[in-house]
Parts: structure tokens; C-alpha cells; sequence
């Protein structure tokens, strides 16, 4: 039931503790006070609820996040050999999944920040300042017409979204933005992605209602995905990559978090 990178942890730290914290540090594995974050993953067709938290608090386990099908926990390392044996409703344990970007979207987001300020259009002096992308990808017909995605709602999930408030401060995006940060860490820690691409969007759509939302790992993902359905979004705009997490044919965890998104009618928008 354990990954065989934590099996290989827990039999380090068999060994010695420095042993283990050496491995760990090998593989890029975070640790705190000898326990590692992991996913716990119930058998097909269930979902989290199946698994026993009582008996995981009963070891000394660290609840940190519950999604539909998955919960992100911290285990002593000396106990997730016993843990993966004995605690009901767990068929897999594994480090949680890690989402990359895309190097050219990012870069796409840098000159299109760059551009930003080199052109105000008059009709849209509300907005400050526009990128130069709405110009040449004729976004601004559609504008002239009334068209400013008024009436929709967009969610932009990312890893981080600092700068936030500079940006809104700037007038780069509006004060009726709407966050939610499923990490706890707080909105505006780590990257800049996020607002980059928020700022982008509201160029484009400068009427459309914004949603920020803030995720570290498929656990969030899944719970952001849910917030959005119970939100109404329309499109969701994710410009993330999940790398080795599926055999790229569609299936999947993040497949499925993303197409069930699709069956409630939201429009997903994802770096390729």
C-alpha cells in the first residue's frame, strides 16, 4: 500500500533518523518533527469518508485537508508501514502530486506584463491600463460592442497570486475580485502566476466576475473544483501542469477532477 519511495523512507528511518532525514533530502521530501505529508487514497469506488479518521488520530496522524476521493494527512515516518496496514478504508499511500508550469505560458505572461502601460485605450479608461493583447487579438471589437464577459464567471486556480494587492491598488484588477485559499498559507505567498494570468483575464473580460483560488496539491485541486461548481463558475482557467500522474490519454486523477468539472457545464481552460 506504500509508495515504494515512502516504503524506502520508513526503512531509512529503520535504520537511523539521519539515515531517513539523508534520503529525504535526496528526494526532495519535505519532513517536520520526523513526519512526512502523504496522500491517502481509499479503494476504487469509494470515497474519503471511508477511511478511519478516528483510528489516524488514535496514531497520532495530522489531518490537514479532505477532498471528495482523497485526504492529505502528516504520518510519523516510524508508523506508515503499521498505518497502511491496519487503518480501514486506505488502499494507497503516496506523496501528494506537484503541479509544474509551463515554461512558454509563463513567458507568454512576462511579455504580455511587459506590454502593460505601453497603450491606455480611451474607451476603457476604467481599467487603467490594457495590455497590448487585447488590441491584436481583436478583443477590443468585442468591447466596442459591449461585449465584456458581463454576466460570467471566471476562476483562475494557481499556486500563488502575489502582488495581489499591488494589483489591485494599481487598478491592474478590480476590488470585487473574490479569493479563497485552500492552503492555508495564505493568498499572497509564492508566485506571481496567478495574478499575471488574473490580469490578463480581466483585460479581456473586463466586466466578468473573478474568482483567485489558491491550491498546492490534488487534494485543493479537487476542493477548488467543487467550490467552483457550487459558485456557478463558468470557465476556469488553470495554467498548470500535472506531470506523471496519468499516461497522458485523458485518464486520471486530474482528468477526472477536470472532466467532472466539464459535466456541470464549466468551461476548463488548462495549459497544454
Amino acid at each position: 500500500k506504500l509508495e515504494s519511495v515512502l516504503g524506502r523512507l520508513a526503512e531509512e528511518y529503520s535504520q537511523s533518523r539521519t539515515a531517513a532525514h539523508k534520503f529525504a533530502g535526496q528526494r526532495s521530501i519535505p519532513l517536520e518533527n520526523d513526519q512526512v505529508r502523504v496522500i491517502l487514497v481509499p479503494p476504487p469506488e469509494e470515497d474519503a469518508s471511508a477511511i478511519g479518521r478516528t483510528t489516524l488520530v488514535s496514531y497520532g496522524v495530522k489531518i490537514e485537508a479532505i477532498s471528495r476521493h482523497l485526504m492529505r494527512v502528516r504520518i510519523p515516518i516510524s508508523l506508515l508501514e503499521e498505518i497502511a496496514d491496519k487503518v480501514e478504508g486506505i488502499s494507497y499511500i503516496r506523496l501528494p502530486y506537484q503541479p509544474s508550469s509551463d515554461m512558454s505560458s509563463e513567458e507568454s505572461i512576462k511579455v504580455s506584463n511587459s506590454l502593460r502601460g505601453s497603450q491606455v485605450y480611451p474607451q476603457q479608461v476604467f481599467l487603467g491600463v490594457i495590455s497590448e493583447g487585447v488590441e491584436l487579438t481583436g478583443a477590443s471589437d468585442y468591447h466596442d460592442s459591449g461585449y465584456k464577459g458581463q454576466d460570467i464567471k471566471v476562476a483562475v486556480i494557481d499556486i500563488g497570486f502575489n502582488n495581489l494587492t499591488n494589483s489591485r491598488n494599481n487598478g491592474e484588477l478590480p476590488e470585487t475580485v473574490i479569493t479563497k485559499d485552500f492552503t492555508g498559507a495564505g493568498l499572497e505567498t509564492g508566485r506571481d502566476h496567478g495574478t499575471g494570468v488574473a490580469e490578463i483575464v480581466y483585460d479581456m473580460s473586463p466586466e466578468a466576475q473573478l474568482y483567485l483560488i489558491k491550491i498546492a496539491d490534488e487534494v485543493d485541486l479537487e476542493n477548488a473544483k467543487d467550490y467552483c461548481i457550487g459558485q456557478g463558475i463558468d470557465i476556469i482557467s488553470h495554467s498548470w501542469i500535472w506531470e506523471n500522474t496519468n499516461f497522458t490519454d485523458g485518464t486520471g486523477l486530474i482528468c477526472d477532477i477536470a472532466n467532472d468539472a466539464r459535466s456541470k457545464g464549466i468551461l476548463w481552460v488548462n495549459a497544454a
